[in-house]
């Protein structure tokens, strides 16, 4: 997979649930 096809795959959703994920060590679902 090409670095374009990552960032055209990074919709809002994505990025946000990303970043939450980066922040509290974790998935949203509570998967770590």
């Amino acid at each position: 997979m090409k670095k374009e096809d990552v960032l055209a795959a990074m919709t809002p959703e994505l990025v946000a649930s990303f970043r939450t994920a980066i922040e509290i060590g974790k998935w949203p679902d509570g998967k770590s």
